[in-house]
């Protein structure tokens, strides 16, 4: 555990604002959101901000302030995602020493605030239909490719802007994350995803674990 955060803090990203900057009409119409995802070589820069643009995209339909950016939010997201999929658990509570809850991650990336919060979930990057199914096989080397059943075609990935949105509607369609998402109290969010290690290894297909943290009036 020791070595996952030193290695973490070790290589932890200098992340570009200027997605954060955009307008949400503008992030939407970059080319690269509607891409598939490469699941070997995500974009998570890219990934993290359409998240947190689709958030705010939610908190604008109630008529709330959009939330803020801010890095240290953000940085505790990140962590908590890449925990969850390199130390394999998915929980809001960690088996990293000294970052066991999210108020604690939040403190240590950042600060601490009156009002502070977590969503995370578990969610396929099968571009899938409304029923959700798809067929798979495997490949001569043991690894499985995922088909449309009726028309036998390759399964693509979700794009980064249709995952945010996906993302989003569960979340909303649970009350304790809706409540976290329309939270009046919250002034800054920092969302981050992470792919599972090896994701053509099971019938499942590849998989994402997403963090968003949020954050009201620093102390």
């Amino acid at each position: 555990m020791f070595s996952f955060i030193a290695a973490f803090f070790m290589s932890l990203p200098i992340f570009d604002s200027t997605l954060y900057q955009m307008s949400e009409e503008a992030f939407w119409r970059l080319p690269s959101v509607q891409q598939p995802i490469d699941v070997y070589h995500p974009n998570y820069e890219l990934l993290d901000a359409a998240l947190f643009h689709q958030t705010n995209h939610h908190r604008r339909q109630y008529g709330l302030a959009p939330l803020q950016y801010r890095l240290g939010v953000h940085q505790a997201a990140r962590f908590h995602s890449e925990a969850m999929i390199y130390q394999n658990f998915y929980s809001h509570g960690s088996p990293m020493h000294g970052m066991e809850s999210f108020d604690r991650r939040i403190k240590h990336f950042d600060g601490q605030f009156r009002t502070i919060a977590e969503n995370i979930a578990e969610m396929g990057i099968l571009q899938t239909g409304r029923d959700n199914s798809y067929c798979f096989d495997t490949h001569a080397d043991g690894s499985y490719f995922y088909i449309d059943c009726k028309t036998q075609r390759p399964m693509p990935m979700l794009s980064y802007q249709t995952l945010a949105q996906k993302a989003l509607d569960l979340w909303m369609h649970s009350k304790g994350h809706r409540q976290n998402i329309l939270s009046s109290a919250m002034l800054y969010m920092g969302c981050a995803g992470q792919i599972s290690l090896y994701p053509y290894t099971t019938p499942q297909g590849p998989y994402i674990r997403l963090t968003q943290d949020f954050a009201g009036q620093a102390l």
